[in-house]
């Protein structure tokens, strides 16, 4: 029988590799402090359109959502919108084997990455998607079991991880 489409997703869009994009933002704004760092990537993430980075976002005045627009335009360069968000999402977004500790079909282990495909979704960001799955065996030695590790989330989250 085959399974319905499973689409999985982190709750937050900033599980991100920080320490590659304040590398990438120092190469365009050297003197940029850690809070303005902070409020440069939550207007970016919104930007994309995804959401869950309110919370920073209501805080910042119409006069430094302007300054943070000049900003995100001399960070940006000479690169389009795919160029750039593709650096910030695909290359320093989280990896499939973060996302996922562990994926079972009955008892046998399989490899998430293997059966998931990355997929996006509207205000959530990149996901794991996975379709054309057949349970050939029935009730606990059929059962699709999926494992997810805690990613990290500095602007949404106080504890800097996703809950």
């Amino acid at each position: 029988m085959k399974l319905p489409s499973i689409t999985v997703c982190p709750k937050n869009p900033d599980a991100l590799d920080y320490k590659k994009i304040i590398r990438d933002i120092g190469k365009r704004l050297p003197r940029i402090d850690r809070f303005t760092l902070g409020r440069l990537l939550a207007f970016v993430i919104a930007g994309a359109g995804f959401s869950n980075v309110n919370e920073v976002l209501h805080q910042v005045s119409p006069n430094e959502m302007q300054r943070l627009s000049a900003m995100y335009r001399r960070w940006k360069g000479n690169r389009s919108l795919v160029e750039f968000y593709t650096t910030l999402i695909e290359k320093n977004g989280y990896r499939c084997d973060e996302f996922f500790s562990d994926c079972y079909y009955g008892f046998e282990k399989l490899n998430c990455c293997e059966i998931f495909r990355p997929y996006y979704v509207m205000l959530r960001g990149r996901c794991f998607r996975i379709d054309n799955f057949t349970q050939k065996d029935p009730d606990a030695s059929g059962k699709l079991r999926i494992y997810m590790n805690q990613l990290h989330s500095r602007l949404s989250e106080r504890a800097g991880l996703q809950v």
